[in-house]
């Protein structure tokens, strides 16, 4: 075997080798000196927190328990890996295993860090988890963490990581394939059975919920719960269809890991449930029947003072329609404790930070005055996406032909009524229904819309709406629906 010597062929061989080998006898595999091969074990250890290398005299050397090469290989390598991440990862296994103790040696098997280190990290961690009503037990060579069910669970959503490939619905850094499709198919049954789809972050919150759930049972813990899930039979009568899912799925998850589990995973599932956005048949109602006067009162309160302190236009009646729909479930996620991480936080704060300000003071302000809890950053941050998106639609130019059946006198009438009721529309023509010009539109061309007061064969490519020449209320709304979406 006569390589050339380098850190990671020294490596490579300590590892096939068995029990300690001489110095001698690796010098000789690689036709070096004996100092050679000191000098490059001083090169492997002399930067790392803890030996990769160990020796013993008489002995020689032979590699760390537990020393992973390719870990010394990969970026991914402790030296690499902040202080942060280290302890969220120790949390994360803390929490999964809870209340059950776990020894702190298999906690830090992979992480290659010195004893004082590990101290220093209980001693942060015991702080960290302090801060969520949790208590970190430390006996003998062994932690635990007591605390509330859903504390813990809230916890560890919050400390999951999340990686962000596309199409991605699952996106839980290190899940194993199989818990992967299996998630993911929960999430299509709900879907199904509800005939709508679940936005984001509503699909990664139930996402997150299942993983935990799946991973918490699989340790067999069965701990009383708290009564923040208690589900009363009026909840359950008039939401009695998400209540059946619950069943369905909880089902589903008893059957995936061939294990019993606390019926309380129903009522719990059901409040995730509640507190979701749902795209479809569930959004259709009334949304007087669909949310409580005090959802209402909050949504309208919040635009109208936040238009105000903003001093920008807003489509009060379009906001308010799409705000609800976040606005009720959320009241949901307040009243359950449960929470909704929004990974876009950092950059809505920077890109729009005297909307989030102006909301946040004023949602603070309604919780006050409501006497209902203040509501979180991250629904601030998602809150205010609701509000720019619309700041942004009426400030945008719509550009829009105007067509009538015979003459430009009732398509200049309609122009007329059209730009008073909108002000972001720019009407670029007026034209018959005989124009020829009209069936030369593309998709491609500059014109968003066609206002006509006639039927347009089905081969015009340019979206159209079909208006009176009165413009009368259902009219706006054809036209509002067409542009807004």
């Amino acid at each position: 075997m006569k390589n050339k010597m380098n850190d990671k062929e020294l490596l490579n061989f300590l590892e096939k080798q068995t029990g300690y080998t001489s110095a001698a006898k690796i010098a000789a595999a690689f036709d070096v000196s004996v100092k050679t091969v000191y000098r490059h074990v001083n090169s492997v250890n002399g930067n790392k927190k803890v030996r990769i290398i160990n020796s013993e005299k008489s002995k020689g050397y032979t590699l760390s328990k537990n020393t992973a090469l390719k870990k010394y290989q990969d970026a991914s390598f402790s030296d690499n890996e902040s202080p942060e991440l280290r302890r969220k990862k120790v949390i994360l296994k803390i929490l999964f295993n809870s209340p059950q103790p776990i020894e702190i040696y298999s906690l830090y098997k992979d992480e290659y860090v010195s004893e004082s280190t590990i101290n220093a990290d209980l001693l942060k961690i015991k702080n960290i988890l302090g801060k969520s009503n949790l208590t970190l037990i430390q006996k003998s060579k062994k932690v635990a963490v007591l605390g509330k069910e859903d504390d813990i669970r809230e916890k560890i959503n919050f400390l999951l990581h999340w990686h962000k490939e596309k199409n991605n619905r699952v996106p839980i850094d290190g899940i194993s394939e199989i818990d992967l499709t299996f998630i993911q198919e929960q999430i299509n049954i709900i879907e199904q059975l509800s005939a709508t789809k679940i936005p984001y972050p509503y699909d990664i919150n139930i996402c997150s919920h299942l993983y935990i759930l799946i991973q918490r049972a699989r340790k067999q813990i069965d701990k009383n719960y708290s009564n923040k899930i208690l589900v009363s039979e009026n909840e359950i009568e008039q939401n009695h269809d998400l209540y059946r899912i619950a069943e369905i799925v909880i089902e589903n998850v008893e059957k995936f890991i061939v294990k019993k589990i606390s019926k309380f995973e129903i009522n719990y599932l059901f409040k995730y449930l509640l507190s979701s956005r749902f795209i479809g048949k569930l959004s259709q109602p009334d949304q007087k029947s669909l949310y409580s006067k005090s959802v209402e009162t909050f949504t309208s309160q919040l635009i109208q003072r936040v238009a105000q302190k903003i001093k920008l236009q807003i489509d009060e009646p379009v906001l308010k329609k799409e705000l609800i729909s976040h606005i009720g479930p959320m009241m949901n996620r307040i009243k359950n404790n449960i929470s909704v991480e929004n990974e876009l936080l950092p950059d809505i704060q920077v890109e729009y930070k005297d909307l989030f300000a102006a909301i946040d003071q004023i949602s603070r302000q309604l919780c006050h005055q409501m006497k209902i809890p203040l509501i979180s950053k991250n629904e601030v941050g998602f809150i205010t996406l609701y509000f720019e998106k619309n700041i942004e639609e009426i400030t945008k130019k719509f550009h829009v032909w105007v067509v009538c059946a015979s003459g430009v006198g009732t398509s200049e009438l309609l122009k007329l009524k059209i730009q008073k009721e909108f002000s972001n529309i720019v009407v670029d023509k007026v034209i018959s229904s005989l124009d020829e010009q009209l069936y030369r539109l593309s998709n491609g061309s500059k014109t968003d819309l066609i206002i006509s007061t006639v039927e347009l064969p089905s081969y015009i490519s340019n979206k159209y709406v079909l208006v009176s020449a009165m413009l009368n209320k259902h009219d706006k709304e054809k036209i509002k629906n067409a542009i807004y979406g």
